[in-house]
């Protein structure tokens, strides 16, 4: 029996979804980006949260690209050991935004 974790339905599945989520954190970043500019401005304070995001937006990016890769490897019946990376690159920007989101609230603060 196979190992439901490299099925190839359940991969790319897994796949899409990280290219969804990461697809639209890229907006959420975009949007962040505006409001820390916005707040900053109007608190007459700096903050270096606009730059991490862009970082932040930049990982997302590339989970995006590198899982829209290897949906399209796992379309041609192919399996890429990038398929690992994907998912660490996501969970990193994820833990960005939430090391993001405490620096842009104790700036306030």
């Amino acid at each position: 029996m196979m190992d439901p974790r490299h099925e190839p339905e359940k991969l790319y599945n897994h796949t899409q979804a990280i290219f969804s989520v990461s697809a639209g954190m890229i907006g959420v970043c975009l949007t962040c980006i505006g409001l820390v500019k916005v707040v900053a401005k109007g608190q007459d304070f700096q903050t270096i949260c606009d730059r991490l995001i862009v970082v932040d937006a930049l990982l997302f990016g590339a989970a995006a690209w590198m899982a829209f890769r290897c949906m399209h490897a796992l379309l041609k019946g192919q399996v890429l050991l990038a398929q690992r990376v994907v998912d660490w690159v996501f969970l990193l920007a994820l833990a960005m935004m939430i090391i993001v989101c405490g620096v842009f609230s104790w700036d306030l603060l």
